[in-house]
């Protein structure tokens, strides 16, 4: 019985991970190129409820982008902004919504980024919690990403995806996704 409700969860498992639709601005092969920059790294986790997880997940990003800049936290008017930014990208052709309460966020943000230095371009990456129906011992999540660049305030490049992470491993799992989504928004999605 054991190994039936194991093979039923794997099955489960495996049809969810494969049900995951990456899309991508500007498209799915163009490559990001950040050298020269001055880069920031906003990067948050709203999904995992982990401590641990979340300050892994920021460590992957950083270590994919090459910088270790990174917003020391997240204010609450600002939570979900790599989502909003992700956005921008997908649905707005990279064009930012000035109006939008998480682009009006962005201030804060780099006032908390000063002490840092001063840049050019702002990597976000998010995992807010998922919507749908998730297999019991699972977090399901939808991931954002996006280059964001200063000086012409548009969004370079962009992607979103969903993962299903197990809530048991979450910690191990998170910089995995991390990784996952940064490579996606910078070298593209693999066809």
């Amino acid at each position: 019985m054991k190994m039936k409700i194991a093979i039923l969860t794997m099955s489960a498992l495996a049809f969810i991970a494969c049900g995951s639709g990456s899309v991508r601005h500007p498209d799915k092969t163009t490559k990001v190129d950040l050298t020269g920059k001055s880069v920031l790294i906003v990067a948050e986790d709203n999904a995992s409820g982990d401590g641990a997880a979340s300050k892994a997940f920021a460590a992957a990003v950083a270590q994919k982008v090459g910088t270790v800049k990174i917003v020391p936290s997240i204010p609450g008017p600002a939570q979900g902004i790599a989502k909003a930014y992700a956005e921008f990208g997908t649905k707005n052709g990279g064009a930012v919504d000035t109006s939008s309460p998480k682009a009006m966020a962005l201030d804060e943000v780099l006032k908390l980024a000063a002490s840092l230095g001063k840049f050019d371009t702002i990597v976000f990456v998010g995992a807010e919690k998922g919507s749908g129906m998730a297999v019991p011992k699972t977090i399901k999540m939808d991931l954002f990403g996006a280059v964001y660049d200063i000086p012409s305030k548009t969004v370079k490049a962009a992607v979103t995806d969903s993962a299903t992470v197990v809530d048991t491993g979450v910690v191990a799992q998170m910089p995995l996704k991390a990784r996952d989504i940064t490579t996606s928004l910078l070298d593209g999605v693999a066809p």
